[in-house]
């Protein structure tokens, strides 16, 4: 299964964040967090790092093909299966796709380097810089922080572009994971559905956040043919 912190509180749903849902979607055992967006962004910047047309704002070059026989070598150790079977070639790039440049950098450094979800998101995260930040993610930070933390947005913000280490993977956020970890694509249309909008009696803004940002997410998956 994918493992995105993410989708921790998809599975927790019922009533909780978008940890849960990358559980669900690909590298089996690793969990990933989505964030609230609210400010306007342009959807050029998503379209070289996270498939489209090339050039605009583009960054480095993107490499899926390195990232996938890193996470099919981890697999096979780990999970002594791939994800998709016998179908896993055709299901990775798509795959793919759905993640960030900054996320398909730092996990092809990270998947294959332990079997323990925890110590990969660890590594993960600590690679991650701000200057990675593509414009729509960096919109996507500010429309959470409008959304959430209205009176501390500077804070906020902050709090997203960087990755305490003393404080661990565990302590990351929704999102945070969401900011830096999903294609422009995926974080734009996050922006537009989960941040903006008022929080539902019975929850949190975080929890609201993460819940709409997991159902994005798991809803652009690819299925396995």
């Amino acid at each position: 299964m994918l493992s995105r912190r993410l989708f921790s509180a998809v599975a927790l749903m019922g009533a909780t964040s978008f940890a849960v849902a990358s559980t669900i979607a690909g590298c089996a055992s690793e969990e990933v967090d989505l964030p609230v967006a609210d400010a306007g962004v342009d959807a050029k910047t998503d379209a070289a790092r996270d498939g489209g047309d090339a050039g605009k704002d583009a960054g480095p070059a993107r490499n899926p093909e390195a990232w996938c026989a890193a996470l099919g070598t981890r697999q096979d150790a780990c999970d002594k299966e791939r994800e998709c079977g016998i179908d896993f070639a055709t299901w990775c790039p798509k795959q793919a796709a759905t993640n960030s440049y900054a996320f398909e950098k730092a996990d092809t450094a990270c998947v294959a380097a332990s079997c323990d979800g925890t110590a990969r998101s660890g590594c993960r995260y600590a690679k991650y810089a701000e200057a990675d930040l593509t414009d729509a993610q960096k919109a996507l930070a500010t429309a959470y922080c409008q959304t959430c933390s209205p009176n501390g947005i500077d804070t906020c913000v902050r709090a997203l572009y960087s990755y305490d280490a003393g404080a661990g993977p565990n302590a990351v956020t929704d999102a945070y994971v969401a900011v830096w970890e999903l294609s422009d694509a995926i974080v734009n249309e996050i922006k537009s559905t989960c941040t903006n909008k008022a929080t539902p009696a019975g929850t949190t803004c975080a929890k609201a956040f993460g819940g709409c940002a997991a159902d994005v997410y798991l809803n652009a998956l690819p299925a396995c043919k």
